[in-house]
């Protein structure tokens, strides 16, 4: 998949892997680059696995019309469709990573 950020700010944190390391821990900045490289692999969001330790699931609330994927017990990363239309998973071939988060608190 095409993997697009939604602001500035994540784009820099993404492409600056210090930024990454700063905010999250060395070894969760790794967790974090494994998933995002897992999602670029993937042909469309249907072969993201909804199974453990990825676990794609859609979002609901605040949040609606999105996914996200596990990178911890907690922290997630939230990415929706460009095409904020398309509902179909495998016709969804390029995401904007919106924020990496923990929405449980």
């Amino acid at each position: 998949m095409k993997i697009c950020y939604d602001n500035n700010k994540i784009k820099k944190m993404f492409e600056n892997g210090d930024k990454l390391t700063k905010r999250f821990g060395q070894d969760i900045s790794d967790l974090i680059f494994l998933r995002v490289q897992y999602l670029r692999n993937a042909d469309n969001l249907d072969v993201v696995s909804s199974d453990r330790p990825y676990r794609r699931h859609k979002l609901a609330g605040n949040y609606k019309n999105h996914f996200a994927v596990d990178v911890t017990r907690g922290l997630r990363i939230i990415f929706r469709p460009v095409d904020k239309e398309e509902i179909e998973l495998k016709k969804i071939k390029e995401i904007y990573i919106v924020s990496i988060e923990d929405y449980h608190d």
